[in-house]
């Protein structure tokens, strides 16, 4: 099996958790969407151009609903 490396996702716990607390979120399910984020970024989706952001954000909530995560944009 060959594999490949498609980059480096990095994360500051300090500002996850205190992004969690402001937003009123659950630390794992804000992790989660940051972490699909991220590899949705690595796979070249990017939301510089709207509807591009409304792509890669219907995939997000996709991805988080498989996790019975809500909608983190609502």
């Amino acid at each position: 099996m060959d594999f490949f490396f498609l980059g480096d996702v990095a994360f500051a716990h300090d500002v996850i958790v205190e992004e969690s607390n402001t937003e009123k979120k659950i630390f794992l399910n804000h992790m989660t969407h940051l972490t699909i984020h991220g590899i949705l970024h690595l796979l070249g989706y990017d939301h510089e151009i709207p509807a591009e952001a409304e792509t890669m954000e219907n995939l997000e909530i996709l991805i988080l609903s498989h996790f019975n995560i809500r909608n983190p944009y609502t």
